[in-house]
């Protein structure tokens, strides 16, 4: 895992800066101009990272950001992920989207946090055991963040990168997320499973949060994708597709080569684990790689595990058929 540090001394500054800055759930876009600002003072090195990590096909696809300001006077962790409410500042959110610029542009979905730019991530109950960020009590296996899409191809207008700030780490420090590289899965795969991952012979699950949002909160059965491959891209800059809610296999070939798909994934996988602590960003290229949680045990006493995410696009334009009114926010 690479990572960087923020100076304390610049740390400080991003703060004093953020005090300026008027509050992204009022204004966003007048809170990102003053992030914009604030976060060009940063160590040269460190913006040379971030600004290479949004922009290279050959950077590294996951990064993690040490020494960011976050709120002193947190407040209980949000049982349902609901933006909470009487803050004096809002420090762990500048952080997140003023980092999330030097990435790209931080966007909304109406299916997502009903299209939030900011999306606070808690353990919620009766929500233990899905596979969505509500999710604790299991496996949250390897996945990229998809959107649901009339075309039934759902990572056509998802984000190309995730941002997870930690504001508050769980109880018993269980919880690590864990990033597998597309490049390093292909060089664990047989070839012919790498040939037949290329073909267009899987089905993805939509995501259950759409789930939920159309069909309610009894719905169980699945809304499926077109077949399309999982693999796809030059051999040197592989791009990577897998559905957290279900993938299938379109014959019992496919269906192997899913098997060794994910054992693959749990191999690299365990190399670029991490124990996210308040103050740490971990940021994730959604294409590149996929990403995992692990099982934690969550309490519900207002003190559980609290990440703060964000979608970030490269471009907008290439979604542009899903624009809303509001600035940001993409159906």
């Amino acid at each position: 895992m690479i990572s960087y540090s923020i100076p304390p001394a610049a740390g400080d500054s991003l703060r004093t800066a953020f005090a300026r800055v008027c509050s992204p759930y009022q204004d966003a876009q007048r809170a990102l101009v003053g992030l914009h600002r604030a976060f060009g003072a940063l160590p040269d090195d460190l913006l040379d990272a971030l600004l290479r990590f949004g922009r290279d096909p050959t950077s590294p696809g996951c990064l993690l950001i040490e020494g960011l300001p976050i709120d002193t006077d947190l407040p209980a962790t949000p049982s349902t992920g609901e933006v909470p409410r009487d803050r004096t500042t809002l420090d762990a959110e500048k952080s997140l989207l003023g980092l999330a610029q030097l990435v790209g542009t931080p966007v909304g979905y109406l299916t997502e946090k009903d299209g939030d730019l900011v999306h606070h991530v808690v353990p919620m109950r009766g929500g233990e055991t899905t596979q969505s960020n509500r999710g604790s009590r299991v496996f949250l296996t390897y996945h990229n963040d998809s959107m649901y899409d009339e075309s039934l191809v759902f990572n056509s207008h998802n984000p190309d990168h995730l941002l997870l700030l930690c504001v508050r780490a769980d109880h018993e420090r269980q919880a690590r997320t864990l990033y597998a590289a597309a490049r390093e899965i292909c060089t664990a795969l047989d070839p012919d499973d790498r040939a037949v991952l290329r073909e267009r012979r899987f089905k993805m699950a939509a995501p259950s949060n759409y789930t939920l949002l159309i069909r309610g909160a009894e719905a169980h059965e699945k809304v499926w994708s077109h077949p399309v491959a999982v693999l796809s891209g030059p051999e040197s800059t592989p791009e990577i597709y897998i559905a957290a809610n279900g993938v299938m296999g379109t014959d019992p070939r496919a269906e192997r080569a899913l098997t060794a798909l994910r054992e693959a994934c749990e191999a690299v996988g365990e190399r670029s684990a991490v124990r996210l602590q308040p103050g740490q960003a971990l940021l994730i290229n959604n294409r590149k790689g996929v990403h995992a949680r692990t099982y934690f045990e969550p309490v519900y006493d207002g003190h559980d595990r609290w990440l703060m995410r964000a979608n970030v696009r490269t471009s907008l334009w290439n979604i542009r058929d899903r624009a809303t009114a509001q600035a940001l926010v993409f159906a």
